[in-house]
């Protein structure tokens, strides 16, 4: 008996350190759950500030997304401006070149019409001096005649 109770002693003990082992181990998942609760809360807590931060900023990031966009837009357009500039630049040389050639045109037209303007003067006034030598021509003529009709007459 004593083998016997030698033997159970032994087993006692050793189920002994095994329940007190399992004890232990199930203190440490407690203390595992607990730590694993409050790091849960703290990290819903954090979640909730984070989703709270990120609602915030959804309004000003709306904003830069369309201030984004716009300047988007406008560099765009900036290069269709700076484009249409250059054609701009273009015609406005080609059309000062034609103004150029223009008033060279002008200034040849207005020579030439100042040579038919002096012609056509020079053309009047000796139109004009050949009716005043006609008339008094034919007035001579008309004087002549009336006196030979006045001589036939009387």
């Amino acid at each position: 008996m004593r083998n016997h109770d030698a033997a159970f002693a032994e087993l006692k003990s050793y189920y002994n350190d095994i329940t007190k082992e399992n004890l232990n181990v199930i203190k440490g998942q407690k203390q595992d759950i607990e730590n694993l609760q409050a790091s849960l809360l703290t990290n819903s807590k954090q979640i909730t500030e984070i989703k709270a931060k990120n609602k915030q900023a959804e309004g000003p990031l709306k904003q830069n997304r369309k201030l984004r966009d716009d300047m988007k837009y406008a560099l765009r357009q900036h290069a269709k401006d700076q484009m249409s500039l250059a054609n701009l630049k273009l015609k406005i040389t080609s059309l000062r070149d034609r103004i150029r050639r223009l008033e060279k045109e002008q200034e040849e037209i207005d020579a030439r019409f100042s040579n038919v303007n002096f012609i056509r003067k020079f053309v009047i006034l000796n139109f004009s001096h050949r009716c005043y030598k006609r008339r008094r021509v034919l007035n001579i003529d008309s004087r002549i005649l009336q006196w030979k009709l006045r001589l036939m007459l009387s």
